[in-house]
């Protein structure tokens, strides 16, 4: 597949800034993993330690399947012009090394983080705040590296809701974005509500599978828009009906979780500091 006409495909990444992003991202990922593992490893808790290796995993393999695929619908270009430290080149553009750490640390991370959160018996209001304060950090580690970074961006005539220079990360993406953590925690806490924890290592291909599903769910608006080659007028209205989508699935989906607690297959050493029996009330 060619790349975009309309992507920056002449322009190239900062060398020095892609080396620290790179290794920074890196020993994130690698801190995120130790966090998610120490504790079953600590209690010696091997079906704990299966689940959370596999939705990790799952996070991994969704930045090689679909972050490619996400980049193109979305219209996002990571600068390479021979210079970029690649992963993988698929759906007509070059994936960087750093992208796999991300989806370990922003999928895989937020994944487990809202398992936790629902296995706790948070409401679903403590959900929407998760989310929110997850948006939060991502505007502020995201736009500075969209504006200095110099390592990929955001492209189009008719980008909606969208400004290269001011809002270089287009505002129905970052909101769209919240069901690529939504989706693949409905999948593993269903996959948990399963007798047979043998279903578990599908989650490796369950979780990118979820990443397309939120796409498709409220994506479809802007995305048939802006690639249907609509006005700037018409691919912002769009853009709007793919934020009010992805806002009413993602408050759905945060009513939903909390009720899923109580059947999800817990593990027999799984620890609940509100309850010094170990599992939540039931």
């Amino acid at each position: 597949m060619r790349p975009p006409i309309e992507a920056p495909t002449d322009l190239l990444p900062n060398a020095p800034f892609q080396a620290i992003f790179t290794f920074a991202l890196s020993a994130s990922a690698l801190g995120a993993v130790w966090l998610a593992l120490r504790g079953p490893v600590r209690r010696r808790d091997r079906a704990e330690f299966r689940l959370r290796s596999l939705v990790l995993a799952g996070a991994a393999l969704g930045s090689v399947v679909f972050e490619p695929a996400g980049d193109r619908l979305v219209q996002c270009w990571y600068l390479d012009g021979g210079m970029q430290w690649t992963l993988v080149r698929f759906f007509g553009g070059a994936l960087p090394i750093w992208a796999l750490p991300v989806y370990v640390v922003f999928i895989g991370g937020s994944v487990l983080l809202i398992l936790d959160r629902v296995r706790r018996g948070s409401t679903h209001r403590e959900l929407v705040a998760v989310l929110i304060a997850i948006t939060g950090m991502n505007i502020v580690i995201e736009l500075p590296i969209l504006a200095f970074g110099g390592l990929y961006g955001y492209y189009g005539r008719n980008q909606p809701l969208w400004h290269p220079v001011w809002f270089p990360m287009p505002a129905w993406v970052l909101l769209l974005n919240w069901l690529l953590i939504l989706t693949p925690s409905i999948i593993v806490l269903g996959v948990l509500t399963m007798p047979r924890p043998s279903l578990e290592w599908a989650l490796p291909l369950l979780i990118p599978g979820g990443l397309y599903a939120g796409y498709g769910l409220a994506g479809w608006p802007a995305i048939g828009a802006i690639h249907n080659g609509e006005s700037l007028t018409v691919t912002t209205a769009a853009a709007l009906v793919t934020v009010t989508l992805s806002v009413g699935s993602s408050l759905l989906c945060c009513r939903l979780l909390p009720g899923m607690r109580h059947v999800v297959r817990l593990s027999p050493t799984y620890s609940d500091p509100r309850h010094p029996a170990g599992h939540p009330k039931r």
